[in-house]
């Protein structure tokens, strides 16, 4: 057995994650109140000296697995605690979650900002996902791939090839799903959400949800379709997806949608909660 804990660090995640949550109640019980954590004071800006310091760009997402944490984003060098020596680690990198000492081995070269990461189940590896063209600098290899969690080398077994970027990844029951702004996986028309198997790379035909009719900024004639973010309900009976369409398999859909992950389908539930919103920015530090 291995422990994974994943982080998501931006916008559209606090709506998916109440959702989930919130499916796993009782109707007789009152949610649980975020933040109900308590603390003696304000956690300062180095809450801790034992991690690495990533010196430039921006961190998107971070796994824990295995006694590693490994961290993607569009940075490009880091410092290991207490030094002020940089290191070049461009995109993605891992390191020792007890001493904060940036692994040496695992070192998978990309040429592009990773979005997200997820486990494989046997914990010997991950999924990356991303806008990057070339892994190890393999061209045919891109935007959704499995490395090894020790050395960072590709796994070549799993070839996905979203034709663009891919912005979540959620490993669940033995199920793989990615979501962005992709239309195509592999070739296979998949309009923002795909079930992925999880050794070859291969769409699932088992979910084929088109997420269609993007709403239109007020800032920008025109936007791609995105599916921000998913996540499933901790029994894995529904998956939350977020994005900025107005439609999922032709169902109204104001920018959130539930699916039953048994049947595949859209659930009956909607809201017009964010109906009237820019979902083309949800995160303005994230599009600056």
């Amino acid at each position: 057995m291995f422990s994974t804990r994943g982080y998501r660090t931006r916008g559209g995640v606090a709506a998916v994650a109440l959702l989930t949550g919130a499916l796993m109640l009782p109707t007789s019980l009152s949610p649980v109140v975020a933040g109900s954590v308590g603390h003696s004071g304000i956690v300062s800006e180095n809450p801790a000296n034992f991690t690495p310091d990533i010196t430039n760009g921006r961190v998107n997402t971070m796994l824990v697995m295995g006694g590693m944490v490994y961290v993607g984003g569009t940075f490009s060098t880091v410092q290991n605690p207490g030094s002020s020596n940089n290191i070049t680690r461009r995109y993605i990198l891992a390191y020792d979650e007890q001493t904060g000492q940036v692994s040496n081995s695992f070192q998978p070269a990309l040429n592009g900002p990773v979005e997200a990461l997820a486990p494989s189940e046997d914990g010997q590896s991950i999924y990356i996902g991303g806008n990057f063209r070339s892994t190890n600098g393999n061209t045919r290899y891109k935007r959704l791939v499995r490395v090894d969690a020790t050395d960072g080398s590709l796994i070549t077994s799993f070839r996905s090839n979203p034709n663009r970027k891919v912005l979540d990844l959620v490993q669940s029951n033995g199920n793989l799903y990615a979501s962005g702004e992709f239309t195509r996986v592999r070739g296979e028309l998949r309009s923002g959400l795909a079930l992925v198997n999880q050794s070859t790379g291969r769409p699932d035909g088992a979910l084929d949800i088109p997420f269609t009719d993007p709403w239109i900024s007020p800032r920008a004639a025109r936007s791609p379709m995105r599916v921000w973010r998913i996540d499933v309900t901790p029994d894995g009976e529904r998956l939350i997806a977020t994005g900025n369409f107005s439609r999922a398999d032709g169902q109204p859909r104001d920018q959130i949608a539930m699916i039953d992950t048994t049947t595949m389908t859209v659930e009956p539930w909607s809201t017009s909660f964010f109906r009237f919103t820019d979902p083309t920015n949800p995160d303005p530090e994230r599009n600056s």
